[in-house]
């Protein structure tokens, strides 16, 4: 669909919601995992080291919609 963030234009897709909080949990991983790195990454998400407030917000709400699974959890005690 269209992007509610007028600093965003053209197309955006969303994740269905099953998988939401997953992704968003992925995302606050790899931006704590690789904080140093972060300000050469080009995303529309990222401001320096952070997320933007907008892609923070919608990270946060998408984590809290779709808490950790049970098969999350499996998956990081093999990690």
């Amino acid at each position: 669909g269209r992007a509610q963030n007028k600093k965003l234009t053209g197309k955006f897709f969303e994740p269905i919601d099953e998988f939401k909080g997953d992704l968003a949990r992925g995302y606050f991983y790899l931006l704590t995992a690789y904080y140093d790195k972060v300000q050469d990454w080009h995303s529309p998400i990222l401001t320096g080291n952070n997320f933007t407030p907008w892609a923070q917000k919608i990270l946060l709400k998408w984590h809290k919609q779709d808490p950790v699974s049970d098969k999350e959890r499996r998956r990081n005690k093999q990690i």
